[in-house]
């Protein structure tokens, strides 16, 4: 099993490969993988983080989020502090292991409604990145296994439903249908808005996460995976018009090791670490790169540009006594102890689950149509200005047709079967989770010196806009309608946070910037797009200024979308290695 996967740091380097993969997370196994399946190319891929394979922590799904903050899982970064955050530094949590944030993630698996998909046609012109460019790369990345049909498609993520839902979700759901949230009982053919019991990325024929290592399982002699490698620098051989890049410096087990690459070098580390190592090996803006003491190879000032990320604030409530909740793993040591060994034992029970139960809605379906007049009025205050870039020109346009439109969710609420915010021995909680998934501020990831060992400076400018801010109050204000709203309200004994006496528009604010923090869905900071507008690749992923450099990971997103986005990456990853393969 994983044959792929090597130890040997200097048999790997003595190696000259077809393609180099920098980062083994969602999109790097997948696009090595891919490349792999032509038995006359070479792959290697290195990957800064450990391997898992039989962790508890990475594959049960009842323990999902239990890696966050990990040091031995987690890159753990921080931003600069936020003024629209209470000066809050944010939390951005990033895999740091085999799989990526795959392997770290809460497990949602879904997908954004068509046009948002659509959208990437307008940053990279017919060019097939688009909803129904995408649809066949989605397919071929996943097996969604039904408990009452037939398997649908034979990829390696294995998607599914939870077996079983705790008392409160039957609840939420007529809730919010009653707030006028409709039930969508199929989020993944084009309009994901809706409430729902979402797919997960779990595998329920072993009843364990399923994640980018999947793509490897079985894989070929072709394919070599160096773990616990951390790519230092791109190296590349000076050539005209376009930089050629040749190989990578690596530093495993303290020692610094050069790899080469015959044909291309992919770069897959992430919405962080790829605009990183971009900046440390000479490539983005100039001013950056001098500040920071690097040569500059290419001026590319759109690397670490255009940061986004979705914004999540709490909601929490204790509920009556008898409500199952799965606060009963908390609560009683010998119903924990009894259900880690049925899982164990059997593979089933309360560990088989993990949280699913989301609703994705435009901002006009949970407020009124003079309310969206106002919030129009805030965003064209904002998006209208001069200071807006090139760039934000092809998004704003996109992001209004959204919001005044009503077919693309500008919010999510998740449910949460347990209490997360300070929940008191012996009490059961339910929370929620509520996002705004289409920002209008933009933020930017830059080197601070010319070395990966030291952390970028991460500025995602969160609330920079009045906008986003009332767009958030009012998500919060429909999230409390829950508490009057049955069924969901019958269960509910009191709120814990925010607590009762936060009422008014001003102390909800207060509580978002004291309080919010991130869906970990970073993405943009290496934009498909031209370059003229503030683009890095182009429609082929190939970094403007080189030869034979690619990104595929989430940074090459343009604009963000409403959605989970492990599984629009591995869908890029897919058509990434389709694009490669084409060309030779």
């Amino acid at each position: 099993m994983f044959p792929s996967v090597v130890t040997n740091a200097t048999a790997f380097a003595n190696i000259t490969y077809d393609y180099l993969v920098i980062g083994g997370g969602t999109a790097g196994l997948t696009v090595a993988a891919r490349l792999a399946e032509n038995p006359r190319l070479t792959i290697g891929v290195i990957e800064a983080g450990k391997f898992y394979p039989d962790d508890p922590v990475v594959n049960i799904p009842g323990l999902a989020g239990a890696s966050i903050g990990n040091p031995a899982y987690d890159w753990s970064f921080l931003s600069v502090p936020q003024p629209g955050l209470a000066s809050r530094p944010i939390f951005f949590s990033r895999g740091k292991l085999l799989g990526g944030s795959s392997g770290t993630n809460l497990m949602g698996f879904g997908r954004a409604s068509k046009p948002e998909y659509d959208a990437f046609d307008d940053f990279a012109p017919k060019s097939g990145w688009n909803w129904d460019g995408l649809l066949p790369f989605f397919g071929k990345s996943e097996t969604v296994q039904a408990s009452d049909a037939a398997n649908v498609g034979s990829g390696p993520i294995k998607a599914s439903h939870n077996p079983f839902f705790p008392d409160p979700v039957s609840k939420f759901i007529s809730s919010m249908n009653n707030l006028g949230i409709k039930s969508n009982p199929n989020p993944t053919n084009g309009n994901a808005v809706g409430v729902a019991n979402s797919l997960l990325t779990v595998d329920r024929t072993i009843e364990a996460r399923s994640y980018a290592p999947d793509y490897i399982r079985n894989s070929r002699s072709n394919l070599h995976v160096l773990p616990e490698a951390q790519a230092t620098k791109i190296l590349f051989s000076n050539a005209h018009p376009n930089l050629i890049a040749n190989g990578v410096e690596f530093t495993w087990n303290l020692q610094t090791f050069t790899v080469k690459a015959k044909k291309e070098v992919i770069l897959a580390t992430g919405a962080v670490q790829s605009p990183q190592l971009l900046e440390v090996s000479g490539i983005g803006n100039p001013d950056v790169l001098k500040k920071a003491n690097v040569p500059v190879l290419v001026d590319l000032p759109g690397v670490g540009e255009n940061l986004q990320e979705h914004l999540f604030l709490n909601v929490q409530w204790k509920v009556k006594p008898g409500v199952n909740t799965l606060d009963v793993l908390r609560n009683d040591p010998a119903v924990q102890a009894a259900s880690m060994a049925e899982y164990a034992n059997n593979h089933t029970g309360l560990y088989t689950l993990a949280e699913s139960t989301m609703s994705f809605a435009p901002i006009a379906s949970i407020t009124d149509k003079k309310r969206l007049v106002q919030l129009t009025q805030l965003f064209d205050k904002a998006t209208l200005s001069a200071k807006r870039s090139s760039l934000q020109a092809i998004q704003y346009p996109l992001q209004r047709s959204w919001l005044t439109g009503g077919k693309v969710a500008q919010s999510e609420v998740i449910l949460l079967n347990k209490g997360l915010i300070s929940p008191v021995a012996g009490d059961s909680y339910i929370g929620l989770l509520g996002g705004l998934l289409h920002p209008i501020s933009r933020g930017s990831i830059h080197i601070t010196s010319n070395s990966v060992a030291d952390s970028p400076a991460i500025d995602p400018k969160f609330l920079t806009y009045e906008y986003e801010q009332q767009v958030l109050t009012d998500i919060l204000k429909f999230m409390l309608k829950l508490e009057q709203t049955p069924p969901i309200s019958d269960i509910i004994l009191e709120r814990t946070a925010p607590a009762p006496k936060v009422k008014s528009d001003e102390d909800l604010l207060t509580y978002i910037r004291n309080t919010c923090g991130v869906g970990f869905h970073m993405l943009g900071t290496a934009p498909m797009a031209p370059r003229k507008v503030g683009g890095v690749v182009d429609e082929s992923l190939r970094v403007y200024g080189t030869k034979n450099l690619r990104v595929v990971d989430a940074s090459v997103i343009p604009l963000t979308i409403a959605a989970h986005i492990v599984a629009t990456v591995y869908a890029i990853a897919e058509k990434a290695a389709a694009i490669i393969l084409s060309g030779h």
